[in-house]
Parts: structure tokens; C-alpha cells; sequence
């Protein structure tokens, strides 16, 4: 797979290519258009012939004429075809440069919320220990207690203790949450009355 820089680089010729691409269009359609005039005027010409040598000259002139827009036409059309080839180029690589941008900016903010996670769980630890070497207010004597500066209640705010009362009941009295059996299966023993 390219790399930004290379797309980049892809890009800028595909669109030089396309700049070209549209000159050529335009010179073609320039050709055909006289091309045109020049079978409009083989045909006045043809029509204005008074007897039958200028008139054969005047008939070969037009299918001539005819033949040469004809070829104009095909040549502009052609040069549309490659006009179109390189504005599609152009807007595929387009499509991956954007692609490439969004994979960038992805990983960055994986990478940036992996570090986020890991450095508020090294916080969680470090708020953790410095709570060890800080009494515990329900349970220490008023004469014992410390006298906490204002960084160390700052450090011990950034993570906000576990509140006893909002620890879920089943957890303080029965254990884990986890169900030992299918919660279907519980479920209709408690809606046909049998024993929960």
C-alpha cells in the first residue's frame, strides 16, 4: 500500500494528466468544429455546382470533408475517453488519500485512548497507595487524624473513593452477579411456580 506522501505525489500527476487531458479535449473539439464548417461548406458548395464535372468535384470535396469529421469526431471522442480515465484515476486516488487520512487519525486515536486508559489506571494505583498512608476518616480517633495539605486532598480527589452505599446489595450479600444457570431457564421456573 502507498503511503500518504506517495498518494500525494500520484495525485498531483493524475491532475497535471487530467489539465493535459482537457487541452487535448478542448483542441479536438476545436478540429471537429471546423471540421464541421468545412463539410457545411462542401455541402453549399455542392449545392451552388451548375454542371456535372463541378459538381463531381464539388461531391468528392464533401465526402472528404465528411470522412475528415468523421475522424474529428472520433478523435474527440477518444480524448473524452482519456479525459474521463484520468478524472476517475484522480478521484480513486482521491478516495484512498482520504482512506489513508482516516486510518491515520484512527490509529492516533487508538493510540492516544490506550495511553489515556493506561495512564489513569497508573493514577488508579498511585491514588490507591496514597489513600493507604492516609487514615481512614469513619475509623480513626479525632486525636490521630492528619492534617492533609491542600495537594494531597487535590491528589486524592482526582479519583473519588468507592462509596460503600452504592455497591450493589447482591454483590454485599450474595456474591457475584454471574447466574449459575441459563436466566431463560430461571425465568420459566419462576413463571410456572416452581421453587426459585
Amino acid at each position: 500500500m502507498n503511503t500518504l506522501n506517495e498518494l500525494k505525489q500520484i495525485r498531483a500527476k493524475l491532475q497535471a494528466a487530467e489539465v493535459v487531458a482537457v487541452q487535448t479535449v478542448h483542441h479536438a473539439q476545436k478540429d471537429a468544429d471546423s471540421a464541421l464548417l468545412i463539410v457545411r461548406e462542401c455541402e453549399r458548395q455542392l449545392d451552388a455546382a451548375r454542371d456535372r464535372p463541378e459538381y463531381d468535384t464539388a461531391f468528392a470535396a464533401l465526402e472528404s470533408a465528411k470522412r475528415d469529421h468523421a475522424l474529428a469526431l472520433k478523435r474527440l471522442s477518444d480524448r473524452q475517453g482519456e479525459h474521463a480515465t484520468a478524472v476517475t484515476k484522480t478521484c480513486m486516488v482521491d478516495v484512498q488519500i482520504a482512506n489513508t487520512v482516516d486510518a491515520m487519525l484512527d490509529g492516533e486515536r487508538e493510540t492516544t485512548a490506550a495511553d489515556c486508559i493506561a495512564i489513569y489506571e497508573q493514577l488508579k494505583r498511585r491514588v490507591a497507595d496514597l489513600r493507604a498512608l492516609v487514615p481512614d476518616e469513619m475509623n480513626t480517633p479525632r486525636h490521630l487524624m492528619l492534617d492533609l495539605s491542600d495537594t494531597v486532598t487535590n491528589a486524592l480527589n482526582l479519583v473519588p473513593p468507592l462509596d460503600a452505599l452504592q455497591i450493589p446489595a447482591n454483590v454485599l450479600r450474595f456474591g457475584p452477579t454471574h447466574n449459575l444457570e441459563a436466566w431463560g431457564q430461571r425465568r420459566a421456573r419462576l413463571i410456572s411456580d416452581e421453587a426459585a
